[in-house]
């Protein structure tokens, strides 16, 4: 592993045994974020961040939680609050992925093939609301018992 690795580091640039190597040139060292703005999508990246406060040690996941719903309450558990937004974007994302994957050698069966998953991940999103109303309508009943 070590002499494939030297090699492709020879063939490639320093850059390619690190993380995101496959990426970088020869100068640089590339981090996620730099491909998000390279692809343009760096709107989202306030999405992601949000999705990892509870994840990743910092101040702000004492006190903010995407399954809390006031931020007040420390979720224990399974639970449907907070997934809305993340899979949506989650949804989003495979469909961009696939797009730009399928769109590479275009052909009829291809379109179709898009059309279906753009038309699937629609679905997929209204359940996603769906399940984000109910959860916050159960919250708000439980609220006033």
């Amino acid at each position: 592993m070590e002499k494939t690795k030297t090699e492709l580091c020879a063939r490639f640039g320093k850059g390619f045994s690190k993380e995101y190597g496959w990426a970088a040139d020869r100068t640089k060292i590339i981090t996620f974020k730099d491909l998000e703005n390279e692809v343009g999508i760096n709107h989202l990246r306030p999405y992601y961040k949000m999705a990892n406060i509870s994840i990743h040690a910092g101040p702000k996941g004492i006190r903010f939680s995407l399954g809390s719903p006031n931020n007040n309450i420390i979720p224990v558990g399974a639970s449907n609050m907070g997934l809305a937004d993340p899979g949506m974007n989650t949804v989003i994302s495979l469909l961009n992925m696939n797009t730009a994957l399928l769109t590479i050698r275009p052909d009829i069966g291809q379109f179709i093939t898009l059309k279906a998953m753009s038309l699937l991940a629609d679905e997929v999103k209204d359940a996603f609301y769906r399940c984000y109303k109910e959860t916050w309508a159960e919250y708000e009943r439980r609220k006033t018992m």
